[in-house]
């Protein structure tokens, strides 16, 4: 387990000026982190990012009641994790999961507390080169009851979840948002102006998503409409985005990331959780290998052939579209195998091939 890195005190999810029922996230402010967003990576995000697919292996561990009981189960909690991928595919990442989930029914950690169970979990529960998605009945941060935390980089790669934050919609996605590098729109500095003319140096150091003041269910109607009055240091209304998923708008109301968002992910991704593999390692396919399997013609127009060199461990080729959505599933049952695309609209695709031992190749197929 990669060292824990030492923080600043000031808590992201602790801020006074959120108005949500219950905090919405405790991931800790990680000024180093931010500095190096504003020397690093915000000069670099006019320029075209070179993207590639990635496939972003995770497991879950999931904690009950010692009876097994949970107000949570794990079709929600996939649920959830598709969810995501629609979110994250703009970023050409696929969450796809490396090994089968832990559960663990032990009412002592199902209650979760930041101060007594942190370091035990991660010595006890913790899975090397994945993200680990632990899940609980409740998650206590410092006293407070909280949706739950991550970690800016460099660090260990881990979501902390709270049951009743699980299925929103939107906290899954916003701590991983913060687990690949992007802080909160109210940002690690509080004095970004209205009008955006110090959005590289202020706020969350990211030019596409405006000035925000710290949104909560105050300022944010039931219709998702900002209805807040706060004035920036110029004495400017602010005018935030109530929809942006590292906001602390109402959580339904959280459904966009911008596209220096995006890149600030595969960036983080790929300069800095680069390692994240599927390591398990035994006879069978290779991961982020495409030696044995192909797919041909690609770019094509109708019918797709699917070449595999060994059928063990029962493969199988799952395809999506950009937004994340499953089109198709095949159980491999030849070494060659057609498939028919004609009823695919044009447009790119995500194909994921596995077996029953997690072992994943991933690419995109062009449908014409």
């Amino acid at each position: 387990m990669k060292s824990l890195l030492v923080f600043c005190i000031s808590l992201c999810g602790l801020s006074i000026a959120s108005a949500q029922s219950n905090q919405e996230c405790a991931t800790i402010n990680n000024q180093e982190w931010f500095n190096k967003i504003r020397a690093s990576i915000q000069p670099n995000l006019a320029l075209p990012v070179k993207r590639q697919l990635s496939t972003i292996p995770y497991q879950i561990h999931f904690f009950r009641a010692s009876d097994g009981s949970s107000n949570l189960t794990l079709a929600e909690i996939y649920n959830e994790i598709d969810s995501v991928n629609q979110f994250y595919s703009n970023s050409d990442m696929v969450f796809v999961e490396c090994l089968s989930p832990q559960i663990i029914d032990d009412d002592f950690y199902n209650a979760f507390d930041y101060n007594t169970h942190h370091a035990d979990v991660l010595s006890q529960f913790y899975t090397e080169e994945v993200v680990n998605m632990y899940f609980y009945g409740s998650v206590n941060f410092n006293g407070s009851p909280v949706c739950g935390y991550s970690q800016y980089p460099p660090s260990e790669d881990y979501v902390m979840m709270s049951a009743n934050c699980a299925t929103n919609g939107s906290t899954l996605a916003h701590e991983l948002g913060h687990l690949f590098g992007l802080p909160h729109t109210h940002g690690g500095t509080p004095d970004e102006l209205a009008d955006g003319s110090n959005c590289a140096t202020e706020g969350d150091y990211i030019c596409d998503t405006p000035a925000d003041p710290t949104l909560g269910t105050s300022t944010v109607d039931t219709n998702c409409v900002y209805t807040g009055t706060a004035t920036d240091a110029n004495g400017m209304p602010y005018a935030p985005d109530p929809s942006n998923i590292m906001s602390y708008s109402r959580k339904k109301c959280r459904n966009y990331f911008s596209p220096m968002q995006y890149d600030v992910i595969n960036y983080t991704y790929l300069n800095e959780r680069y390692y994240l593999t599927c390591s398990v390692t035994s006879d069978g396919l290779n991961n982020h290998d495409e030696k044995g399997f192909s797919i041909a013609p690609n770019p094509g127009i109708e019918d797709m052939n699917i070449v595999i060199n060994t059928l063990a461990y029962h493969p199988k080729v799952l395809f999506m579209d950009i937004s994340g959505k499953m089109v198709h599933t095949l159980n491999l049952s030849n070494t060659l195998t057609q498939l028919n695309t004609a009823a695919w609209p044009s447009g790119m695709y995500f194909y994921l091939l596995t077996n029953d031992i997690g072992k994943i190749v991933s690419g995109k197929y062009i449908k014409q």
